[in-house]
């Protein structure tokens, strides 16, 4: 979505398009606030809801002192960025808690490899900027598409999808 953001100034009036820079800090608050929602399970299954309190808590206290400190300097922006360190905290939280309470193996490696990916991938599209939108959407969708080739080749092999195998293996 971050990197077809030109399309919404079809569909929104100009008076809001300085509110579209928004737009990637907050999808990244949200991916925070959905890897920590699955990241709480283990207070949940192990009793420990009091630690779930604590995490809320210490999130509040990061959106109010980051809200009351650089809205009036940065207003909307710094909202958007208290979110993104609410959700960043709360899920660095939530997982070094879990690894303590109940451990559980994730492939960081992997997580890792393809989040700086897609930030590289993201500062690159930043980078991108023709006269014509319709040039700056096909690089983009090529960036776009680059990943999900690395994501295919890696973690999804087609020949493990029946439908495709069969044609792979007349070819």
């Amino acid at each position: 979505m971050v990197f077809y953001l030109d399309i919404f100034k079809f569909i929104i009036r100009s008076d809001y398009w300085a509110g579209l820079r928004v737009v990637p800090i907050v999808l990244f608050s949200y991916l925070f606030q959905g890897v920590f929602f699955n990241l709480s399970l283990w207070y949940k299954l192990t009793d420990k809801t009091m630690y779930g309190a604590w995490i809320s808590i210490v999130g509040s206290l990061i959106t109010i002192a980051i809200n009351i400190i650089f809205v009036p300097v940065f207003s909307y922006m710094a909202s958007a960025w208290a979110s993104f360190a609410c959700y960043f905290a709360m899920m660095l939280m939530s997982y070094f808690l879990g690894q303590k309470y109940m451990p559980i193996k994730y492939d960081l490696k992997t997580i890792g490899l393809y989040t700086i990916v897609t930030l590289a991938l993201y500062c690159i599209s930043l980078l991108i900027a023709t006269p014509y939108l319709w040039l700056n959407l096909l690089l983009k969708t090529i960036l776009f598409v680059l990943f999900v080739a690395l994501l295919i080749k890696r973690d999804f092999p087609l020949q493990s999808i029946p439908v495709i195998n069969r044609y792979l293996k007349k070819s």
